[in-house]
């Protein structure tokens, strides 16, 4: 029986050729478990306004973006009709993934997703206001997820046969893992796959990260440096960084930390690995 990792989503569910990826996992009898890796949702419209809020030459936003905290900031500060722009079809395809999770669940397939930093907070959760960043978030993607999946914002640890996945989204890298986890690692022989929605090299991708991925990052490499010693087998899967464009495909690299070489599988935007 098989598990399946899928990479992060966002505005993929407008993309045919994935939906039809994600809907062929629906009847494959070997597949128990798909694991979201995390921001679900999105457009593409969201993604490009995205991209040129970052971009130095971009026309697309006006020369005192940098009065803003960063993109969803930006967003909240430009009217109902722009926002909806994002937010109307945003919603939509959330609703779609939904609905195809709730096909998987009928089959009998448990279904996890990790909360990204997409999910925590959408591009439009902040108040109107572009010399104060303030955080209006809200429950609409745990209440759409609601009865479709189990929506994960803490670490968790999940055994699987002679394997235990060991699933870290993104609020829980703001903190650093939890011992227990930690203890659960020492007290098995099992392989560990650390399925985190979070970067621990970023100078592979060449960017640098705002603060809060560089608390993650840090967290993750510190709890990597922890069970660096220990004699079980481990690879870290993750997400988060990423394309604009789709890629199915999954680069492998190793990372060493505390002399220990970790295998690292780099998911591109909705690729999927089986497990």
């Amino acid at each position: 029986m098989s598990t399946v990792i899928v990479g992060d989503v966002h505005w993929l569910m407008e993309y045919q050729p994935f939906v039809e990826q994600l809907k062929n996992l629906i009847d494959d009898p070997e597949i128990t478990r798909v694991i979201f890796i995390g921001d679900i949702a999105g457009t593409k419209k969201d993604s490009e306004l995205t991209k040129a809020f970052y971009a130095p030459d971009s026309t697309l936003w006006d020369k005192d973006k940098i009065k803003y905290a960063h993109y969803g900031h930006a967003l909240s500060c430009q009217g109902e009709e722009v926002i909806n722009l994002v937010k109307e079809p945003y919603l939509e395809n959330l609703k779609r993934i939904q609905k195809i999770m709730r096909q998987m669940k009928a089959k009998g397939i448990d279904v996890v997703v990790m909360k990204g930093n997409r999910d925590r907070l959408l591009p439009w959760e902040f108040k109107n206001n572009p010399s104060q960043l303030i955080e209006t978030p809200s429950n609409i993607t745990a209440s759409t997820l609601s009865g479709a999946a189990d929506y994960i914002a803490e670490a968790m640890m999940i055994n699987n046969g002679n394997q235990a996945f060991v699933l870290l989204p993104w609020p829980a890298l703001l903190n650093p893992v939890p011992n227990w986890i930690i203890e659960g690692i020492e007290k098995t022989d099992q392989k560990i796959s650390i399925i985190a929605h979070g970067v621990p090299n970023w100078e592979v991708f060449k960017k640098e990260p705002n603060n809060e991925g560089k608390i993650t990052t840090q967290n993750l490499t510190n709890f990597l440096r922890i069970i660096s010693t220990a004699p079980n087998d481990i690879e870290v899967i993750h997400g988060h960084v990423h394309e604009d464009d789709y890629n199915p495909i999954n680069e492998k690299m190793l990372i060493i930390i505390s002399e220990r070489s970790f295998q690292c599988i780099y998911m591109g935007l909705g690729s999927m690995l089986k497990l």
